[in-house]
């Protein structure tokens, strides 16, 4: 049986002060801090251009699909289905502003009036009439600049005869 080394403390590692070790060489809190060349990671040469690579390459798909591909943001499909659904209320309420007009009894009259007035006072003299207001608010602008148009361009009806 091997004997172990009678106790020494002169031959023991000791804590000292604040956890260090004695034979460790004191360091400065600027030594602590900043990182020690040795410790900095080796990365492969290849990777960094990999990177920039990957960079670019999703830099040009968004371009891309944003200009070519047909790819659109939340925003604008938004903005596109408030237009498209403006659109389909003046085309779904011209109709009926038009008839609203035909029901006048005085219809052929107030036509050559209308057609007298410029293109952009039309509107106004529709929205004026009443005949753009639908329920109880104010008339559509749109609609009633479509029912003038609409008023303006098609051939002359009879007057309708309610009996």
């Amino acid at each position: 049986m091997k004997q172990l080394p009678a106790f020494q403390p002169a031959n023991i590692r000791t804590l000292r002060g604040h956890g260090r070790r004695s034979d460790r060489p004191e360091r400065s809190a600027r030594q602590i801090l900043l990182p020690q060349k040795e410790n900095v990671m080796k990365m492969h040469p290849n990777v960094k251009p990999i990177l920039w690579g990957v960079a670019g390459g999703a830099v040009a798909l968004g371009l891309i699909g944003f200009s070519w591909g047909g790819w659109k943001t939340p925003a604008l499909v938004r903005d596109m289905m408030e237009n498209s659904s403006r659109k389909a209320v003046i085309v779904a309420l011209t109709p009926f502003c038009v008839e609203k007009f035909q029901l006048q009894t005085d219809a052929p009259a107030i036509l050559g009036e209308l057609k007298k007035l410029a293109s952009y006072d039309q509107g106004a003299f529709v929205e004026k009439a009443g005949w753009a207001t639908f329920g109880r608010g104010k008339p559509n602008s749109n609609v009633a600049r479509a029912c003038a148009d609409a008023l303006i361009s098609a051939p002359p009806k009879p007057p309708l005869r309610i009996e």
